[in-house]
């Protein structure tokens, strides 16, 4: 385990207890969050956040998350939250701190590290660290009347019981796709309620969804079958359309334009990256 790289006078290390206060503080003022949201990671969730910083002195200048996931049954993380100080920008600090964190996760065992850009722009900066843009999703535009055909149709099949959310993106989504545990979902279904968006959940439906006045977004759904899903959302949302976001390969978006959405960088040459991974719930 690493414990601390120095540039010059910053320190590259894991952050501390006792630098919870200051991790906060960087992160409302670079993101401007909902203070909810920003309570969420910080006193509820920090368990599910693995960190890294780097210090001048005493100061934190810059940090980053890695959320611990899995992908194709290999570890894997996915990085957000990395924010430096506006005065410690464009000194090559936060490529160094990315360097560090990664190191450290692939002496943990991580394969993987995927992330989504807050911006086009950003792609670039990525990109010469060594990510490359392997994710993808793909939209489609549903009317009220082809979910509730979908729905309708899902009536006489034989539903299975219940199962748990790690299964559930298995069975939804198959292979290539950072798969995340229940205690992030739970997160997840909060720190998007903070802003307004719905999060809707039984035992074989998940779904993230952002109502307008005439089309709602389903920004991230995961389910047993898609008929129950449809069924889900008829009883919730009021809406006339429902845009979906959703694995490339799903058959149900066979027809729709694919869209890059993400990057991800290999931290073992002995594994390799597939075309079009899903990343799936982000934060960004």
């Amino acid at each position: 385990m690493l414990k601390f790289v120095k540039m010059t006078d910053i320190l590259f290390t894991k952050p501390c207890s006792e630098d919870l206060i200051q991790l906060k503080a960087l992160w409302t003022d670079v993101f401007e969050e909902n203070p909810k949201a920003v309570r969420l990671v910080f006193d509820s969730f920090f368990d599910i956040f693995d960190g890294y910083c780097a210090k001048k002195g005493d100061k934190i200048v810059a940090a980053l998350y890695l959320i611990k996931g899995n992908l194709n049954g290999e570890k894997a993380h996915y990085l957000c939250g990395a924010a430096t100080l506006p005065e410690y920008r464009n000194q090559g600090i936060m490529s160094k701190l990315i360097e560090y964190a990664l190191s450290d996760a692939a002496q943990s065992g991580d394969k993987y590290s995927l992330l989504l850009p807050a911006n086009n722009g950003l792609y670039n900066f990525y990109s010469n660290l060594g990510y490359v843009p392997s994710c993808s999703v793909k939209k489609r535009l549903f009317s009220r009347s082809e979910l509730e055909a979908c729905a309708a149709d899902s009536k006489d099949k034989k539903l299975t019981a219940g199962i748990g959310f790690e299964q559930l993106q298995k069975l939804c989504f198959a292979d290539n796709f950072l798969a995340y545990n229940s205690r992030f979902l739970s997160f997840a279904g909060e720190y998007y309620k903070a802003y307004g968006v719905t999060f809707l959940q039984n035992e074989r439906t998940v779904a993230i969804v952002d109502c307008n006045d005439d089309c709602t977004d389903v920004i991230y759904s995961a389910y047993a079958d898609f008929g129950e899903l449809a069924d889900v959302l008829l009883k919730n949302i009021n809406t006339e359309h429902f845009a979906f976001w959703g694995k490339a390969d799903n058959p149900l978006l066979a027809e729709s334009e694919k869209q890059k959405y993400g990057m991800i960088k290999l931290l073992d040459n002995n594994f390799k990256i597939s075309e079009d991974i899903y990343i799936g719930i982000t934060l960004s």
